[in-house]
């Protein structure tokens, strides 16, 4: 499980009520609890994990780390974690904020944060990651195969959306959080007026040859 600035804990959960410490990586070598923790803040930590997948068969661990894009960790041993590399450089202003994996790829969410909490981010989009599927898995083999970008966020009157990619964009949907349809384009994915839509938080969907 990922603990935010503090990396990734293994548990040992054989037993429900007894839930135990098995391994632990943590990048930044010391506990929350000790005198350390009071040095570094969740806002200045190159490694604020959150969302996590497992290559079962390799015993890897893709983790999402914020200012660090994508880790790659391996667990084969759960007592001793090892970082085996990472993607995105740290000192930049791209930061990821989830991910998953599917089949042979990464597919990892980037928001734009203009304020800096945690931390200055000036990218929002998803990247397309695509790993070498054979073991031992290298994040040498990854490598950015298609990108949308979506900006600016917030927006008050329009919203651009570029792409580096061969994704084949067919239709670009944006539905408010109770699941209404509000705008449907199936032309100009360029530039989308949004000046008639309330304030409010609403979800871009991007439709690439009968896929979303």
């Amino acid at each position: 499980m990922a603990v935010d600035y503090a990396g990734m804990e293994v548990l040992d959960v054989s037993d429900p009520t007894d839930v135990t410490l098995h391994g632990w990586w943590n990048p930044n070598g010391f506990p929350l609890a000790s005198p350390a923790a009071t040095s570094l803040h969740w806002f200045t930590s190159p490694w604020n994990t959150n969302e996590i997948d497992m290559i079962d068969e390799c015993s890897t661990i893709f983790m999402s780390c914020g200012r660090t894009e994508i880790v790659e960790v391996d667990v084969s041993d759960p007592s001793e974690p090892i970082l085996c590399d990472f993607y995105g450089d740290s000192t930049d202003s791209i930061s990821s904020y989830g991910m998953t994996v599917y089949k042979d790829r990464i597919y990892v969410g980037h928001i734009c944060s203009p304020l800096p909490i945690p931390f200055p981010a000036a990218w929002s989009g998803i990247k397309s990651l695509i790993y070498d599927s054979a073991c031992p898995l290298g994040i040498d083999d990854l490598e950015l195969t298609n990108s949308i970008s979506i900006y600016p966020n917030p927006a008050k009157t329009a919203i651009n959306i570029t792409e580096q990619s061969d994704l084949n964009i067919q239709q670009i949907s944006i539905i408010d959080l109770t699941g209404k349809l509000i705008h449907a384009e199936a032309s100009n994915f360029n530039t989308i007026d949004i000046s008639a839509l309330s304030s409010g938080i609403y979800i871009i969907r991007i439709h690439t040859d009968g896929k979303f």
